[in-house]
């Protein structure tokens, strides 16, 4: 057979069994890099979420800033979708799923993305020789996950309590009783842990800490702090749900509803709290997040011993406002302040 002819043949065929692959559904669902190469090393991004949540978008664009410039290195990502599918049968097949896929494409370096990912597929991997992972936007105490380990490394995840109550206060000075609330998820339950470690050095007293399941528990802990809190810290309000209903509301739908019947501010500690209502936050930063789990990624690529990237908490915080709802509590935000404000949301 003439080559041109084979080289057609191989095209079509190449081609077909990509269509087949792709109709069994066993293709990786999102690539954020790829290369034609065959020698290139091969990086896994598990997401405990969905694509379409902001933290999770953000974390992917620290990821890719690191490696769409490596040559040689092919990235591909999965979605475990646990924050709308909550249950744990959900839970367990998505995690079976992601470990499919590390077993039939062997990569070199996994990026495991909040605490299911750790939960339900990190932790299997633990003292392994393949593959290598380095975690990130972890709450929990690593060691929950047999963490960190000969193979395992990462980024912890803590909200910027010391640092949004500093800001509250200069706002507003009086602020002394604090009501703390989220959801009731798997990162929910080690951030509140760490805010009360944290909160007992300041001079703050917190009056409870809630974390409902469903809307109408959550609509009657924001009623009660109206009459014993002068703040309510919101961290997380994604995994709440109708009685009854399987699937997670609409995380703004919950906060429209707090921002409209809540006479005394809201903090938080992630952009999209901000950009819902809330009055202000020092926030995480998922791409601070993503680009720190992507450059010890692309380092034990490189050959580097994963002994020189000890576990790490993220530092940066971002100062965020929402003028908005200033307005609305009639609380004037000073020329000084103003200059050391990162987003201005609300305007």
């Amino acid at each position: 057979m003439p080559k041109h002819a084979w080289r057609k043949m191989r095209t079509k065929l190449t081609v077909t069994v990509c269509y087949f692959l792709l109709f069994l559904g066993i293709l990786l669902p999102v690539s954020v890099g790829s290369t034609d190469e065959i020698s290139a090393k091969k990086v896994l991004v598990v997401h405990s979420y969905h694509p379409q949540y902001e933290w999770v978008s953000t974390i992917s664009r620290g990821i890719k800033r690191v490696f769409e410039q490596a040559k040689n290195v092919q990235v591909e990502t999965f979605y475990m979708d646990t924050k709308i599918k909550t249950s744990e049968e959900w839970k367990i097949e998505s995690g079976r799923q992601a470990r499919k896929i590390i077993s039939d494409w062997n990569p070199d370096v996994v990026i495991t993305v909040d605490d299911n990912a750790q939960e339900y597929v990190g932790k299997y991997y633990a003292g392994k020789e393949r593959p290598k992972i380095v975690f990130c936007g972890v709450n929990n105490k690593p060691e929950k996950y047999g963490y960190p380990s000969s193979n395992i490394t990462g980024i912890l995840e803590h909200p910027h309590i010391k640092e949004t109550l500093a800001l509250l206060t200069r706002v507003i000075p009086a602020v002394k009783k604090i009501a703390v609330i989220s959801d009731n998820s798997s990162t929910s339950v080690g951030a509140v842990e760490y805010i009360k470690d944290q909160h007992q050095i300041l001079d703050k007293k917190t009056v409870t800490y809630d974390m409902p399941a469903t809307f109408s528990q959550w609509k009657s802990c924001i009623t009660s702090y109206q009459k014993k809190a002068d703040v309510v810290l919101v961290y997380m309000y994604h995994t709440i749900k109708q009685k009854s209903k399987q699937e997670s509301m609409p995380p703004r739908q919950v906060m429209e509803w707090t921002v409209a019947n809540c006479s005394i501010p809201i903090a938080g500690f992630f952009n999209f709290t901000i950009d819902d209502g809330a009055l202000l936050g020092v926030v995480e930063s998922g791409i601070e997040q993503g680009r720190e789990a992507a450059i010890v990624a692309m380092g034990l690529l490189e050959g580097k011993d994963i002994k020189q990237f000890p576990i790490k908490t993220a530092k940066k915080g971002i100062v965020m406002f929402n003028k908005q709802t200033a307005d609305r509590l009639n609380i004037h935000v000073s020329d000084e302040l103003k200059k050391q404000i990162d987003i201005m949301a609300g305007e």
